[in-house]
């Protein structure tokens, strides 16, 4: 029961977040975390393909990972 309840305080904070900030900004934001721990471009591109987004976004993110690391 105890996990439950975590399970749903801890939707209530990602909730707030998407809210605050849009899917777009918090996607942003672990694409460039994932710069900083190493992972290629490649890598990221790869990843981005596999998210369950909009070809908009995808296309959006793949921009935003290409220009930062030129």
């Amino acid at each position: 029961m105890l996990g439950g309840i975590a399970v749903l305080g801890l939707l209530v904070v990602m909730s707030n977040g998407i809210t605050e900030f849009g899917f777009g900004a918090i996607y942003k934001g672990v694409i460039a975390e994932l710069g900083k721990k190493g992972v290629t471009e490649a890598e990221i591109l790869k990843a981005i393909d596999g998210y369950p987004i909009s070809r908009h976004l995808k296309s959006t993110l793949k921009d935003a990972v290409q220009n930062q690391s030129h």
